[in-house]
Formats: C-alpha cells, structure tokens, sequence
C-alpha cells in the first residue's frame, strides 16, 4: 500500500468546529473545481474525488474532534498520490480564497507538511519528487488497545451498529476490503478466521450532523466511539488494524470518520 499524507495547520486563534470534517472537505471540494478549470486539466481529477458514488476514493482526511485550532491530515492512496501537486494547489486555494465556515473566513499563514516534512510556508512552496512511502510491517503485540478515534460507521445485517454489538470480525473485513479496492482489486473474502478475546470495551454513540448545501438537508455522521481491549490476538488481524490506522475504517472515511489508532499493552 502507498500513500502520501500532507499534514496542515492554520496559525490563527480562530476556533474550528467540533467537527470539521465536512466543512474542510466542502471547501476543498470547491477549491479542487476552481484549480481544474484555471488549470484546465481533466474533469476526471474532480470527478473520480468527488462526484463518483458508490466507491471507496483514493484519500481521506484525518481528523481530530474538538480541536481548539485548525489542524489536520490529508492521506492520498496508491495511483491517486500523483495528485500531490494538484491538491496542494487546491489547498492553497481553499484557504487564500474561498475561505471556511459561514462568513468564508480565508488565511495567508499556513503551514504544509509533506510526510512530516515542510514544504510550503509563508506563500514559499519547496519542490519535492520524492512524496510517497509505502505500509510497513508492524512489530507483532498480542494485547492491545483499539481507540475508536472519530465515529466509526459500520453496518451489520444491513443497519448500521450504534452500541457495543460492534464486532472486531466486521471492523477487520471493512479494512480489508477497503485495501483491495483502494488498490483496485477485485472483493473477496477475508482469507483468514480472526482469532483474539475481547477484555473489556467501552463503546458509545457520538451524534455528528452535517449540512449538504447541495441536498439543502442535514445528514447523519454519527458513529460509535470508545475503546476496545484486546487480548491473544493473531499477528494478521494486528497487521490488519494497523493499516487501519493509516486507511480509515468503515463509511464516509473521506470526512474523517472511522480513524482508528492501536495502543500497544503487550
């Protein structure tokens, strides 16, 4: 799995929504049209970001709940990392001129990071060609801590689980299924049976609402969040989580739900 993250941060005391997902995505989804049509590249790069439905896209931002500044991560995927250029741009573009929030707040001081590297700052961008890395093998722990750090959206028997009925067996195949069609395989099941006990979880339902400008409606975010311990896990199922953190778990991953992180006990 290759990716690219870009890591942003505004310097200013201005304070973010609790959630920010939808408000950054919308802004970026704006900015990336303005940037294919000054540009005039393909209508696909829009498109293939955010017209397709139905499909697992090749990025997602990476969100905190309840920030007191703007902070945030952006993950490209596999053959969508080429976009690194363009997407900076939109960012540029996002913040200088189409603004955030209700009054379109724009922002001249912002930093970009690159891999964790910095590359634009003050209005100064430093080329790079160098910009994508690849999944590495985690070290093996057999007791763990599962964080479910943004609402977690994952649906069983077709209804979406809103309590502690959240089972690791559906958290594990959302991610990998997720990996086969971000690297655009074909579904198929998961190719091993999950071995592990649960010690405890302390699951519950977090409400998060977003507008739709285009649907003039709110829709529903909400998800399940809390932590899991896990004990004896097998060393594919740990494999697995830990791609999770860096792919995202479950529906509408692209506003920065499902974002897991994985605690090492033993």
């Amino acid at each position: 799995m290759t990716y690219t993250k870009l890591t942003i941060k505004i310097n200013s005391n201005d304070k973010p929504p609790y959630f920010i997902g939808s408000q950054i995505r919308g802004a970026f989804g704006y900015a990336l049209k303005n940037i294919v049509e000054e540009k005039g590249l393909d209508d696909n790069l829009y498109n293939k970001f955010f017209e397709q439905k139905d499909v697992i896209h090749q990025y997602r931002f990476d969100i905190r709940l309840g920030l007191s500044t703007y902070e945030f991560s952006f993950y490209l995927f596999e053959d969508a990392c080429d976009e690194i250029y363009n997407c900076i741009s939109a960012f540029h573009e996002m913040f200088t001129k189409i603004g955030l929030g209700k009054n379109h707040t724009t922002y001249k001081n912002f930093e970009i990071y690159l891999n964790k590297k910095r590359v634009y700052r003050n209005g100064d961008l430093e080329f790079f060609d160098d910009y994508t890395k690849r999944f590495k093998e985690p070290k093996y722990k057999k007791e763990i801590i599962l964080r479910l750090e943004t609402p977690l959206r994952i649906k069983k028997d077709g209804k979406f689980v809103l309590d502690e009925n959240i089972e690791l067996e559906s958290i594990l195949n959302s991610i990998y299924q997720r990996s086969l069609a971000l690297q655009n395989k074909e579904f198929e099941k998961l190719p091993f049976k999950p071995k592990y006990k649960i010690k405890s979880k302390n699951i519950y339902f977090n409400d998060v609402k977003r507008f739709s400008s285009v649907q003039n409606t709110s829709m529903q975010l909400g998800g399940i969040m809390g932590e899991m311990w896990i004990s004896d896990i097998d060393e594919q199922s740990f494999r697995l989580l830990k791609l999770g953190e860096l792919i995202g778990v479950g529906k509408q991953t692209v506003f920065g739900l499902g974002k897991i992180s994985i605690g090492a006990i033993k």
